[in-house]
């Protein structure tokens, strides 16, 4: 069935369960919505009721993935389509060598992995469990970089679907940031047709629980393995509210990349207080471009956030099942990147592509048809 009809059906679906939102009367009385994460229910079981799954831990298939692109250079004025500050390689000076021996890490151990649009160094591995979400069980996969050095610690990101999509679907951005080095925890919402980011975001916070959890527990394939101080969350479509949403629950959130992230739902957010990345589809007709421009707006002017804009695409590039490498190499390449340069702080190597001379290049050769940014 088209990806559209069945978000049609969706919304359609979502007034079987207004009480989970919106009292009877209408009205939006905040007693009847969650004191904390998560939608609150007399029927959501507690963690501690609900059956642990064996943890059966398996190597990820890794996705075949486009090759690196031939160089060329940077627009001359160095700062096409740019609508903010910009200012990275305007003065005429040569980008930083991204990866070069001399690129100091971050304190705390971390290091450049190479092209973010293409897959890192460390081989992933992966085991599923669930989390407690009101609704019932939500299964989540958890991947991790498993031949890291002994004593080695890395950042977490939080993945979240969209509305009719599972955390499946996201093993392409899992697998991605794991090879690079991240701990990756890929939700789903039970209500799968849910369309209220406070829902998707409920599996967010679960999902943060559930790796500090397993960080601590003996035995655990990812004993040890987490920096508590570096965590991330990102969604799209619906699981992007909901990753905006969460960030709004947690203090401990520190950035949150959105793709095509559902601004104009219920639930989500008018704006966050951690730096966001948003990438949008110039033709997007379900978050549209107006949408993604106007929760940058709803900002400080001096806010650090990144929004593109990518040449030609609509909403339903996002999941395993697009045959769109191209995109999927853009989007790679700006998601890496942002994590990159917010939780593993190597500022040097990815600012290039975050604001420099890399993300020039796409916007000289089309692939993105606007940015807008305000570095920190």
């Amino acid at each position: 069935m088209n990806r559209f009809v069945t978000l049609c059906i969706a919304l359609a679906l979502v007034a079987c369960a207004q009480t989970r939102s919106t009292p009877a009367d209408g009205s939006d009385d905040a007693s009847n919505q969650p004191a904390g994460p998560g939608p609150a229910s007399s029927a959501a079981p507690a963690a501690s009721e609900q059956e642990a799954m064996p943890v059966e831990v398996t190597a990820a298939t890794i996705p075949e993935q486009p090759g690196p692109r031939a160089p060329s250079e940077p627009d001359s004025e160095g700062t096409a389509g740019l609508q903010e500050t910009g200012t990275a390689g305007d003065d005429g000076a040569a980008a930083p060598s991204a990866g070069s021996p001399e690129t100091p890490a971050r304190e705390g151990g971390y290091w450049y992995t190479g092209d973010p649009g293409m897959l890192g160094p460390y081989q992933v591995e992966s085991y599923g469990t669930t989390i407690p979400h009101g609704f019932g069980p939500a299964q989540t996969t958890v991947r991790y970089p498993a031949d890291g050095d002994a004593g080695e610690r890395f950042p977490a990101v939080i993945v979240a679907p969209g509305a009719s999509y599972t955390n499946e679907d996201m093993t392409w951005i899992g697998t991605h940031l794991s090879s690079h080095g991240y701990i990756t925890v890929s939700v789903d919402q039970p209500l799968v047709f849910g369309v209220d980011a406070s829902w998707w975001g409920e599996s967010v916070i679960n999902g943060l629980a559930l790796i500090k959890t397993e960080n601590d527990t003996p035995g655990s394939p990812i004993e040890g393995m987490l920096d508590t101080a570096q965590i991330g969350t990102m969604g799209y479509s619906a699981g992007g509210g909901g990753a905006l949403w969460a960030a709004t629950q947690s203090d401990e959130i520190r950035t949150v990349v959105g793709l095509a992230p559902a601004v104009n739902v219920v639930g989500s957010p008018p704006s966050i207080e951690v730096p966001f990345l948003e990438i949008c589809g110039e033709v997007d007709d379900v978050v549209p471009p107006d949408a993604c421009n106007g929760f940058y707006d709803n900002h400080a002017d001096d806010f650090t956030r990144s929004l593109v804009f990518v040449s030609g695409r609509g909403h339903w590039v996002n999941t395993d099942d697009t045959d769109d490498l191209e995109y999927l190499e853009i989007a790679r390449r700006q998601y890496t990147a942002w994590f990159g340069y917010v939780l593993k702080g190597l500022q040097i190597d990815y600012e290039p592509f975050v604001y420099g001379a890399q993300l020039q290049q796409d916007i000289a050769r089309g692939t993105l048809v606007d940015v807008r940014y305000v570095t920190p």
